[in-house]
């Protein structure tokens, strides 16, 4: 049977209506769940930590880029056993302020459209002094073909700028030298393929990374971080969109997320589109499929084309330990995996409001937090199973190097569901796929 992938992109132009009401599926959290803080807004995105502080991404949006020309920023919050504050805030209205700490007291920061940088109003990183994080200030910017997110190499020397992985700027992934964080420069760019990485992540102790965009996942050796060169590449029919490729604490398992707008159901818990798929790291260049997670049901969300508000498909997770995943899955919520059998992950916690359009869920000391495009920041304390609560130096062993694609991946794809289109109007660009994605 013929398994292969179709990369066609057109551009669309999709509309920046008023957004839709927010899903108002049923509530459910596992009584392990409690909530310890929360601190309310719309639009938020990523999320970044250093030391006791946290750093929240918001969008100028709840639902669609743009829908709020004057919000947006990084809000800061302090964080102890104890008590949880925000302590500051970089007003910086714009899209996406996807951030991340390249070093303590300093940020970065990517956008497509941005109040803060110096450099450029329009696709740009900027950097930011929080040193003091009740008065952040930015040192400096230089502009980007296409800044949607960013990854800092493990020396601290440079960020690398992925486009967005649909095409957006030509797939050219732009490697900044942030040594002097107040006079930022492109140091060198690198073209992996029309499309580009979405997300990139570096292994912890092999010279390698993994860029995750449309058609595939991509294993680059960067010996020279200014110069990477692709090793391997990773096809799998079943993802629409390759979202972001995370690596287990201890390189034991790549996950890679399939951010399937296009073809994802929310009507049952076993669609094949828009999972959690986990791969062996036995061979760190040759990743094998090894097992999979898939989307929540969720009542009164569509799935499929449609924008964050009607979708359950994964989007940002990282790791507790090599085995315990919390991921958020937009109106999904939030949930927590053992993936230590991949082939039978069983879930652990689950946090999932009426309301919920959870953009980011990350471990990081003993609470998960959770940067919710409706409902803000919120701080979820977890009471895990012992072994799942385990250090991973008590984990199973190595897992076999089993290639499970035949198990988990069908012959015959599911036949692709009736596409919601977006209303094609003026204002906004974006790279979307056509609907013959798959064939």
């Amino acid at each position: 049977m013929r398994r292969s992938l179709r990369f066609l992109a057109a551009v669309i132009v999709v509309a920046l209506i008023p957004a839709l009401p927010v899903n108002a599926g049923d509530s459910f959290q596992t009584p392990n769940v409690r909530v310890v803080a929360q601190h309310r807004y719309m639009g938020g995105t990523e999320i970044a930590f250093s030391g006791d502080l946290i750093f929240a991404g918001q969008n100028n949006a709840r639902v669609r880029r743009g829908e709020f020309p004057g919000q947006g920023g990084i809000k800061i919050f302090r964080t102890t056993h104890r008590r949880f504050s925000r302590v500051g805030t970089l007003r910086c209205a714009g899209t996406d302020n996807d951030v991340v700490v390249v070093r303590p007291g300093i940020i970065a920061v990517a956008h497509h459209q941005s109040a803060c940088n110096p450099a450029t109003r329009s696709n740009g990183i900027f950097l930011a002094d929080v040193s003091n994080p009740a008065r952040p200030r930015v040192l400096g910017g230089v502009s980007i073909g296409s800044a949607h997110t960013l990854t800092v190499h493990p020396s601290g020397d440079y960020i690398y700028v992925n486009p967005g992985g649909l095409a957006n700027g030509g797939g050219l992934e732009e490697i900044v030298d942030v040594r002097d964080p107040a006079a930022p420069f492109v140091e060198s760019d690198y073209l992996p393929n029309m499309f580009g990485c979405h997300d990139l992540q570096f292994h912890p102790t092999e010279p390698l990374a993994y860029c995750a965009g449309l058609g595939e996942v991509q294993v680059w050796d960067v010996s020279d971080p200014i110069a990477p060169r692709t090793v391997h590449h990773v096809l799998n029919p079943a993802i629409q969109f390759a979202h972001n490729a995370v690596v287990s604490p201890g390189g034991r398992w790549l996950v890679v997320n399939d951010e399937a707008f296009g073809l994802h159901e929310c009507d049952t818990d076993a669609s094949l589109f828009g999972s959690l798929w986990i791969y062996d790291l036995s061979v760190p260049d040759l990743p094998i499929v090894a097992g999979r997670i898939a989307p929540p049901a969720v009542a009164g969300s569509a799935g499929g084309f449609g924008w964050i508000d009607e979708w359950c498909t994964a989007h940002n997770y990282n790791f507790l330990s090599d085995d315990v995943i919390a991921s958020s899955w937009f109106t999904g919520g939030t949930r927590i995996h053992d993936i230590s059998d991949p082939l039978m992950p069983v879930e652990l916690a689950t946090y999932r409001p009426a309301d919920a359009i959870a953009y980011t869920a990350h471990w990081y000391g003993n609470r998960v937090y959770v940067n919710d495009a409706h409902r803000g920041m919120e701080v979820l304390e977890i009471d895990l199973p012992a072994p799942a609560a385990a250090d991973a130096s008590n984990a199973p062993p190595p897992p076999t190097g089993v290639d499970r694609t035949h198990e988990l991946i069908p012959e015959e794809l599911p036949a692709r569901r009736p596409f919601k289109v977006p209303t094609l109007e003026t204002t906004f660009y974006c790279v979307l796929p056509t609907p013959e994605v798959f064939d």
